[in-house]
């Protein structure tokens, strides 16, 4: 099976890193393991990205581990 590659919308890096900061305020890494488990989640995804459910039209998520946050993604084979 091939891996797929991910491309990232800028708001989306931005978002990640606010996020980051923001867990790391409230507990001195806690927003490493975000990222942590946000970038696993991208791993997996690039395995496979047709695991995960559909959220609305053709765009797929996939929720991070641990965090009320989801990646959102579609597939362009």
């Amino acid at each position: 099976m091939p891996r797929f590659k991910v491309v990232y919308a800028p708001e989306a890096i931005l978002e990640t890193t606010r996020i980051a900061a923001y867990y790391n305020d409230i507990s001195n890494g806690l927003g490493d393991r975000f990222r942590k488990n946000f970038f696993a989640e991208i791993k997996l995804i690039k395995k496979n990205p047709f695991t995960r459910s559909y959220r609305y039209d053709d765009v797929k998520f996939a929720v991070v581990k641990n965090f009320p946050y989801a990646a959102h993604y579609t597939i362009d084979e």
